[in-house]
């Protein structure tokens, strides 16, 4: 069997009330994932707390973007998440696959993100 592999791309963000989503694309050919192409939307809180799951496991991980309270909805702040976010998962998803980490049981979270609607 192949290495598995993963894309991770973020083209849009959507504002819904207080909260801006994510729209998320998986391109992979991981049998851990429901589907070679996923797309869901997140929200900041939501890979937040994924992020800090993950923490636990793996201390050393991309910078992660700082929560705010004022201007969380300037444009300029969603573009720096979302591109940062994108950076985030790809390390994320390529580090657990080239170490064959996938069968670790944290690796249980960051799965269920990406399969669950």
């Amino acid at each position: 069997m192949e290495q598995p592999v993963a894309e991770i791309s973020i083209p849009v963000t959507k504002r819904i009330g207080g909260h801006t989503e994510y729209k998320v694309i998986l391109i992979s050919n991981s049998p851990k994932f429901n589907s070679n192409y996923i797309t869901v939307n997140r929200r900041y809180s939501e890979i937040l707390r994924l992020h800090k799951k993950i923490l636990k496991f793996l201390p050393v991980l991309p910078s992660f973007p700082p929560k705010t309270w004022f201007r969380r909805f300037d444009k300029p702040i969603i573009e720096q998440r979302r591109r940062t976010f994108e950076l985030y998962f790809n390390f994320l998803l390529d580090f657990i696959f080239k170490n064959n980490l996938s069968e670790y049981n944290f690796t249980k979270d960051i799965f269920r993100f990406f399969n669950k609607k």
